[in-house]
């Protein structure tokens, strides 16, 4: 899917454990960020508008409350 160009949204249940810099795919070496209630309005801002331009991770995983109610 990477190869191809291709990106991807995951969303989830359970909170990010992680930072707001992305990590990247083992497998893949492709960058994976994180959109959670524990980012401020500015990253979670930056990281959502560089996934929408492709330079940023090649996949967001989007906690659901977060990203559902559009706040952090």
């Amino acid at each position: 899917m990477f190869e191809a160009g291709e990106r991807m949204l995951v969303f989830t249940h359970f909170a990010a454990g992680g930072s707001a810099s992305p990590s990247t795919s083992p497998a893949r070496r492709t960058a994976i960020a994180c959109y959670h209630g524990g980012l401020t309005r500015n990253p979670a801002d930056r990281l959502v508008k560089e996934f929408q331009e492709t330079t940023g991770a090649g996949a967001l995983v989007v906690s659901i409350k977060a990203g559902g109610t559009g706040s952090t």
